[in-house]
């Protein structure tokens, strides 16, 4: 974690004379205007390139928020990834990012879903269809 935070240390990126951010404005609408060597789009990659080559398949997320009373702690560190063993893929304990002191600690666990928003392209061409994209890996 950033001593000062996340938006303290965007503000501090961001306040340069060479960069430009444009906040509520519609990329599409003005993406021939900009003259830019670089641009920053956060969206679906192939909504950059307007879907010219189709759109791709994507992996969404659900979480389950949990908060454990009388737990110390849930795991070593902040965030675990978990590929192959469990339903969820990742669990975060928020508690280890802040450097909280209490008991009781807070969890969110990430699971895959079909639908939702697109978190994650799913790029082999065998696994187009989200339910095969659900099963666990080997």
């Amino acid at each position: 974690m950033p001593a000062q935070g996340y938006t303290k240390m965007f503000e501090r990126m961001l306040d340069h004379p060479n960069i430009e951010t444009r906040l509520a404005t519609d990329f599409f609408a003005v993406r021939e205007l900009l003259a830019a060597k670089q641009i920053v789009y956060p969206g679906p990659i192939d909504g950059y390139f307007d879907y010219r080559f189709g759109r791709l398949p994507y992996r969404s997320l659900r979480f389950e928020h949990e908060h454990l009373p009388n737990v110390e702690s849930h795991q070593p560190v902040g965030t675990v990834n978990y590929p192959n063993d469990h339903a969820y893929t990742r669990i975060t304990e928020f508690k280890h990012l802040t450097g909280q002191t209490s008991l009781g600690t807070s969890v969110v666990r990430e699971y895959p879903e079909c639908e939702g928003d697109p978190y994650y392209p799913i790029p082999a061409p065998t696994m187009r269809h989200c339910s095969s994209a659900m099963r666990p890996w080997p």
